[in-house]
């Protein structure tokens, strides 16, 4: 699985709304990065990451607070 397929079912996981999912799927990304041996390829790593980093964490976040809020809404 390449670094662009990771990044695109992250995106899917958000879509879908499945924090969990994207969690993980992050996880892994962040992983995968961060043994990128190529200069060239490691300068594409770097962008996934900060796009990592500043949009789909966040989102990932907003995510999970918001299946906690719905999760403790349904407790009740």
């Amino acid at each position: 699985m390449t670094l662009n397929d990771l990044q695109q079912q992250i995106k899917t996981a958000i879509d879908n709304q499945s924090p969990s999912i994207a969690r993980h799927l992050s996880k892994q990304l962040e992983t995968e990065i961060d043994i990128v041996p190529d200069v060239f390829e490691g300068m594409v790593a770097n962008q996934l990451y900060i796009e990592l980093e500043t949009v789909l964490l966040p989102e990932i976040l907003r995510l999970s607070r918001k299946d906690t809020v719905q999760n403790t809404s349904d407790d009740k």
